[in-house]
């Protein structure tokens, strides 16, 4: 390379645009995660002639205002960033784990800092023995049906803490709906007594479809804990009530998708087992919630005590029809109706993932894992 070339690159370099991008450094990291997720990265080896490598290094040097201006851009950014991340309370501390259930990890701070691990979602059947379980719940945007969520966080952990932020909590994980009835909603909870006091005052609590969806929306959040009845004090209407989840309890349900979570679809209390099944291949009229079972797979349901027996037709069922989604939807129905397990015959294979078909498969203990919070 001629001294004419070493002249053209550092006047190429001297002519570099400032980066004057102020974007939060989240919002781009997100966007350039997408563009280059699932596609390797492979170092190349570039070989740069020791003159330009020196004339650059040289530049670098003579162009120490270059640098200032850069760190005093970047830490511009990274003070926006922050302050837009404050809003929710999120202070990211790292963008990749080891586990593949792991999405990232964050912490959320509020009264001290506590770590939050990102999980894909899906059912937990056992509770690891250092954790406990946070239930919360919300709902689709018609208020129609109830989306129950699961938070893992430290055995022995204070839960009321825990419930006196669940307003922030749903937000940073963009579940909080508009209109949230729940909102500002203050918790006293005891588990030895089994009692739950909620005050709030939210006018929303006056329309009728709200009376209705408030207690399937404290059926998913306390009746895991065995509590069934919370005392409500509406500070808006001054009044109080005891509101009875103990029918609830017997709701028998079916489960489907909604936005990657599962979403609970009531059904009536005369109906059997089978009819909730076969219901996983429904469509709803909200284009959004999904049914979990191709239309055409045949099957029939027997009962052995608590067991429930599915039995595929072979012919109607290929291996792409069988889905981790149809599988934990299958054991969350016949969940609701008291079942403690389900045996899959007919399959066309023994084996998905974490799930093995030669022996019945244990109902779950919480639905939608969202994080687990340390």
């Amino acid at each position: 390379m001629t001294n004419r070339d070493d002249e053209k690159i550092i006047k190429l370099l001297e002519n570099l645009p400032q980066h004057k991008d102020k974007r939060p450094q989240q919002e781009i990291y997100e966007k350039l995660t997408l563009q280059f997720k699932g596609k390797s990265q492979r170092k190349s080896k570039r070989f740069i002639p020791y003159v330009a490598a020196l004339s650059i290094f040289l530049l670098l040097l003579g162009l120490p205002f270059v640098v200032n201006h850069n760190i005093t851009e970047q830490t511009t950014m990274e003070t926006d960033a922050t302050d837009e991340r404050a809003i929710f309370g999120i202070e990211e501390e790292s963008s990749h784990t080891s586990d593949d259930n792991m999405e990232s990890t964050e912490t959320f701070e509020r009264e001290g800092l506590m770590e939050i691990s990102l999980i894909s979602g899906g059912v937990l059947t056992d509770v690891p023995s250092d954790r406990e379980v946070i239930h919360f719940a919300t709902y689709n945007a018609t208020g129609e049906y109830v989306i129950p969520l699961t938070f893992l966080v430290p055995e022995e952990a204070d839960m009321e803490s825990y419930y006196a932020q669940l307003d922030e909590i749903l937000n940073a994980f963009d579940l909080l709906p508009d209109h949230y009835i729940l909102e500002g909603a203050e918790f006293s909870i005891d588990l030895d007594t089994k009692q739950v006091v909620l005050t709030m005052q939210n006018e929303l609590l006056e329309d009728s479809n709200s009376n209705e969806l408030l207690p399937q929306l404290l059926g998913e959040m306390f009746l895991p804990y065995g509590i069934e009845e919370v005392t409500f004090v509406n500070d808006a209407s001054e009044t109080t009530q005891t509101i009875d989840l103990s029918t609830y309890a017997k709701q028998r349900e079916s489960y489907f998708l909604y936005g990657g979570n599962y979403i609970i679809v009531p059904l009536d209390n005369d109906s059997t087992v089978e009819e909730a099944l076969h219901a996983l291949k429904q469509s709803y009229s909200d284009s959004q919630i999904k049914p979990v079972m191709d239309a055409d797979i045949e099957f029939t349901v027997k009962e052995a005590g608590e067991t429930v027996i599915v039995e595929f037709v072979q012919e109607s069922i290929q291996e792409a029809d069988v889905t981790i989604q149809m599988v934990e939807a299958i054991l969350l129905t016949a969940k609701s109706f008291g079942y403690t397990e389900v045996q899959f015959d007919q399959l066309p294979f023994n084996q998905l993932e974490g799930y093995n078909f030669n022996s019945p498969l244990p109902v779950p203990t919480a639905v939608n894992i969202i994080a687990d919070i340390k």
